[in-house]
């Protein structure tokens, strides 16, 4: 039995989460194996226990010993217990000899504090409580007396009380859980070692406090008898194992027990929380079942590890419940539509449990299940039955557990849900609202770097040696026995597993040569926003070496601390990243020499006398390589040079970043005409390479294209396709828009989406008006089922939307605002028929005013005329084999529209069903398919060379083109992909408002970040500093400071407070933490005056 609890202030961080995230990579990440089982056999072995058939358990337990050994755990005689059935304690011994243990069989046992023996064909369990319950006993006495007593003294009591590894003893469980909770919710924000006032209490809590404490002496004085438990021992030729399960609930809470024939299992009591007593009855009872499912689940699996043989003859389980909802939910627990039917208001969260317990009854019946070759006969391992409730009083006692009655009049229960905790009457700042809490003294804050364990009041405590080391006696043989020792030390002192295994780890690669060393300026430039910051870091590294040197000759008094000088520290800085370059290091060196009248030189050499006229001062920088250049004027100009390794790819790329913001991000010949200090060898290269990375470069110089090819129209709703349409009636899916003639003339179209076909009647441009027209279109031409409108007030009102559903029978899709192509088809013929009205209105110049509404109607009419009669494709073969033009009229009705007396007048005759069902037959297997190619032709011509189409991922950072109102504004804001709907839309959602948009793709632009053109980089992912580190992909507000205005009690001005945002939530809202020192506080600052710091507040005195 492993534990992981570790002790000191360090233990919350003592996790296994990141060791085990590491031993999941390949080659378990570096972990050198050796290492993690050392370092976890010391912490977390504890108690070992092993059961099975004697000879196999011998040979494990033998095993298990050598393992131990060889890692240094010695295993006590005295704590070691071989224990056996009557009737197997001559096998035992045995087999004991054979393996060469010398370990006698003991009569009794002890783990987990439980003494355990075998009686007979019985094995009796021993709780041993008694001395535990002497604690509490000395509890309540002091309780009684009126002495005051501290938080930890009551929740030791509580601990002792609850003392339960065999699970049954529910009613000590239900006190200290009682206790636990009226004292942690009470007083919550008092110190373990601050004394408790009951008396500040409200009268319930004070009444629930004394009913507490009587019932923990009525616990004590009935249970101080030795306990002892019996449980038959099953052989592999015993029976089927048959559980008895029995569950109930009420108002105040819920219980259940298990029985094995007449042997208790185990049983459990607890209470309900206030929000879950509002609970229907159905719900909660429905609760209680799952939890009895998990545990009957738990129990199961355990036995099914410590059991070998597993269960031959398999598991029969009879669970009853007295209610008959539950009962007949469970047993019809796979339909999904169960509770579609009820309008209860919780259908919802009781779905959800029968979902929870169908999963429960699937696994409980595998663990059931016997081996295939020994099937069960009976065919129903997991049975649920319904019980009357005056049968069932065991779980209804257990359920009723918190029904005492107190000295307020009500029940313990209702007591405990009202409990609520003391105001603290001392606040920080009394001109603010709310209140704060008083800070630990530094001798009791565990955070204080100076802390120690001995300031805590040590009442009850006692300090115990800690005997191993054989840590210690292990590290003198290697030669880095320090770094050994310190891990000891450490792992006494209670730090986390993980980083006793990393320094483990890296003390072995402490001594191996590096390949390639990072230089000192890179590992400035690493942590500075600037090139001066990484400079003054550099110089102010050099001035600690002088100090070092002078300390060591003792010289230290006679220091002086040299004023910066920018000329000398780039020296410095150019010759760090040149000692890193295994190129630069020879000329350094000497080992090789620079090109006669060449470009570079040593700073340090004598050829530069005659050429600059400082040649003295820079001969006493420290020796550089130098890139010769010169003015207009014919003045030479040396430039220190950066080289191109990686060795100082930072602080390079911190060079280029300055330049870059200094020409306020121009283009890479204006980014290399800023660096006038520096030589760097293809920096030309390097600027173009970083603009690609800048994301501003990115946002103020992108483009919309066509990288993607053009939508085939299959809708997202139900996968339907224009194949899918054309077996549709005309008019089925329509797109609806006004089109203005001028002169306040509106006309509302409606397009068929799958012939063109088209009808313009005069209307309003509102939502009522919209509707009476649709009307009309229906009864001429019908269809209008799916309505596809933009996304105007009127259509996108709950009037318009109420109204088509009602009068038509329509569905309203809106359309993105901002998708250049989705209402396409019907908009596109808004530009047709203007070109033909304009034809139609030449005698009154387009002067629509001057028609009447019938002379309007009737242009109108001609229009659709022309519209609908056109040809949009080149051919068809109609029933006679003879080839027509295709037209939105043929599409939609199978025949041609004829009007007038020039054309049309001789009879012909017409299929229009057979001419329909051919030219939409044509029409779909080659018309549309030419279309498609025209489109994505044009589309082609549109995009950029040698560009490839965009390819997103849900969490990729993207550009998405939002035009605003202001006219020097970027057209782009900063967005995260969400989800991916179809291969044209997307949703993203923006970081500064959480809100989520579905978007087309044409608007959108994929970022290319790269982490090293960021201004700070991050360090690198190292488990050893990882303690609650989220995904940092996505931006995020946490830690940034902030100066938010806030109303001060008193006063009419508002005044700045200074914070820092600590966790930002789903809806929008922030968590802040004030410097002042209040409690944190949530915040909406989309409502709030604030505006962003450069950093912390810096206190003055």
């Amino acid at each position: 039995m492993g534990f992981g609890i570790l002790f000191g202030p360090c233990g919350l961080n003592g996790c296994l989460s990141p060791l085990v995230s590491e031993s999941r990579l390949p080659g378990f990440g570096g972990i050198e194996l050796l290492h993690m089982v050392l370092v976890l056999v010391f912490l977390f072995v504890d108690d070992l226990a092993l059961s099975g058939p004697t000879l196999p358990t011998v040979v494990k337990f033998k095993l298990l010993l050598i393992l131990l050994l060889r890692v240094g755990f010695d295993a006590q005689q005295r704590k070691v217990y071989a224990l056996a059935v009557d009737c197997r304690k001559e096998e035992l011994k045995k087999a004991l000899e054979s393996c060469g243990i010398d370990l006698s069989i003991a009569e009794e046992g002890v783990i987990l504090g439980v003494k355990i023996a075998y009686r007979g064909d019985f094995l009796v369990l021993n709780c041993d409580r008694s001395r535990r319950l002497s604690v509490v006993i000395g509890f309540v006495r002091m309780v009684a007396s009126g002495e005051a007593f501290t938080k930890r003294l009551g929740f030791k009591a509580a601990g002792c009380l609850a003392f339960d590894p065999a699970r049954l003893h529910p009613i000590s469980r239900a006190c200290a859980d009682g206790v636990r909770s009226l004292l942690g919710r009470c007083f919550s924000q008092l110190g373990w070692s601050d004394p408790l006032d009951v008396s500040r209490l409200s009268e319930s809590s004070q009444a629930a406090w004394k009913c507490l404490v009587d019932w923990m002496q009525n616990i004590c004085t009935h249970d101080s008898a030795v306990c002892s438990h019996r449980s038959p021992v099953r052989f592999a030729d015993a029976p089927e194992l048959k559980i008895r399960a029995y569950c109930d609930a009420s108002l105040t809470g819920g219980g259940f027990i298990a029985f094995v024939d007449d042997v208790e299992l185990f049983s459990e009591a607890f209470l309900w929380r206030r929000a879950e007593r509002r609970w229907h009855s159905n719900r909660r009872e429905l609760c209680v079942l799952l939890r009895l499912l998990q545990n009957l689940c738990d129990f199961l699996h355990y036995r099914r590890r410590i059991v070998p043989q597993g269960n031959p003859q398999g598991v029969h389980i009879t669970i009853f419940c007295d209610n008959a909802a539950c009962v007949a939910w469970s047993q019809d627990s796979e339909r999904g539509d169960l509770i579609e039917r009820s309008k209860g208001v919780e259908r919802r969260a009781i779905a959800r449990l029968v979902s929870g317990l169908h999963d429960e009854l699937l696994e409980l019946r595998h663990l059931c299940k016997p081996p295939t070759s020994n099937p069960s006969p009976s065919p129903y391992t997991v049975e649920i039955s319904h019980l009357p409730g005056c049968s069932n009083d065991k779980a209804d006692t257990l359920s009723r557990i918190y029904d005492r009655r107190t000295e307020a009049g009500k029940s313990l229960a209702d007591c405990l849900a009202d409990a609520t905790g003391i105001l603290d009457e001392r606040a920080r700042d009394p001109t603010r609202m709310g209140c704060g809490w008083d800070k630990l003294n530094s001798d009791k804050d565990p955070l204080v770097a100076d802390w120690h364990p001995s300031s805590l009041e040590k009442t009850d405590e006692k300090e115990v040696s800690d005997k191993c080391c054989f840590l210690a006696d292990w590290s003198t043989v290697h030669s880095d026995s320090w770094s050994v020792n310190l891990c000891a030390l450490a792992v006494c002192h209670g730090a986390p597993p993980a980083d006793v295994v990393y320094h483990l780890q890296d003390s072995e690669k402490l001594w191996k040569p590096l390949m390639e060393c990072e230089s000192l300026v890179d590992r400035a430039s690493r942590y500075s926003y600037d090139l001066d910051d990484a400079l003054h870091l550099l110089w102010f590294v050099k001035t600690i070496i002088y100090m070092l040197k002078a300390n060591v000759k003792e010289t230290l008094h006679e220091f002086r601390q040299p004023s910066y000088d920018g000329t000398a520290v780039r020296y410095i800085a150019a010759r760090s990243c040149q000692l890193s370059d295994p190129r630069y290091t020879l000329y350094l060196s000497g080992a090789e020499t620079l090109v006669c009248c060449g470009p570079l030189y040593l700073s340090s050499s004598k050829e530069l006398g005659s050429l600059v006229s400082d040649s003295e001062r820079i001969a006493s920088y420290p020796p550089t390589v130098v890139y010769r250049s010169g003015t207009a004027s014919g003045r030479v100009v040396l430039k220190p040079v950066i080289p191109r390794g990686s060795s100082c790819a930072r602080f390079r790329s911190l060079v280029i970043r300055v330049a870059h913001r200094s020409c306020v991000h121009g283009g890479a010949d204006g980014t290399c005409a800023q660096i006038v200090d520096f030589h760097l060898p293809a920096g030309l290269a390097s600027c173009r390479d970083f603009i690609k990375q800048c994301l501003i470069c990115q946002i103020s110089r992108a483009k919309r294209v066509w990288v993607n090819p053009m939508s085939l129209g299959v809708r997202s709703s139900d996968g339907s396709t224009p194949a899918d349409l054309l077996r549709c009636p005309p008019y089925w899916r329509v797109g609806v828009d006004f089109f203005c003639l001028g002169m306040r003339c509106k006309v509302l179209t409606c397009t068929c989406l799958m012939s063109g076909h088209v009808t313009m009647v005069r209307c309003d441009e509102d939502a009522r008006s919209s509707v009476k027209a649709l009307r009309r279109i229906q009864l001429l031409r019908g269809g209008l089922r799916e309505v596809y409108t933009d996304t105007a007030s009127y259509f996108m009102c709950s009037a318009f939307t109420r109204s088509m559903q009602k009068e038509l029978g329509a569905a309203v899709y809106p359309l993105n605002a901002r998708s250049p192509h989705e209402g396409g088809k019907y908009e596109k013929l808004h530009d047709l028929a203007a070109r033909k009205l304009r034809v139609l209105l030449r005698d009154c110049v387009g002067k629509v005013a001057s028609k009447t509404d019938e002379e309007v109607d009737e242009l109108l009419l001609r229009c659709c005329h022309l519209l609908n009669s056109r040809p949009i494709g080149s051919f068809y073969f109609n029933r006679d084999g003879v080839k027509s033009p295709v037209s939105p009229n043929v599409l939609a009705f199978g025949y041609e529209h004829h009007t007038g007396a020039q054309f049309g007048v001789e009879s012909a005759p017409c299929s229009p069903g057979r001419d329909q069902r051919a030219v939409r037959d044509a029409f779909e297997h080659y018309h549309w398919q030419r279309m498609k190619e025209k489109s994505i032709t044009a589309c082609r011509s549109k995009c950029p060379k040698n560009s490839n189409a965009l390819q997103l991922e849900v969490g990729d950072t993207v550009l998405v083109y939002t035009p605003p109102n202001r006219k020097l504004a970027f057209h782009w804001r900063l967005a995260h992909v969400a989800a991916i709907r179809t291969n044209r839309s997307i949703q993203v959602v923006y970081p500064n408002d959480q809100r989520l948009c579905s978007e087309n793709i044409y608007n959108v632009v994929k970022v290319d970040h790269e982490v090293a053109a960021d201004c700070v980089l991050p360090e690198e992912r190292d488990f050893r500093w990882d303690c609650e580190r989220e995904d940092d992909a996505l931006p995020s507000r946490i830690g940034m400071c902030i100066e938010v205005a806030l109303k001060v009690r008193g006063e009419k001005t508002k005044r700045w407070y200074p914070a820092k945002v600590s966790h930002v939530w789903a809806s929008g809202h922030v968590t802040v933490n004030w410097f002042d020192g209040d409690p944190p506080e949530r915040l909406w600052l989309e409502a709030e005056d604030w505006y962003i710091l450069d950093g912390e507040p810096i206190e003055e005195g």
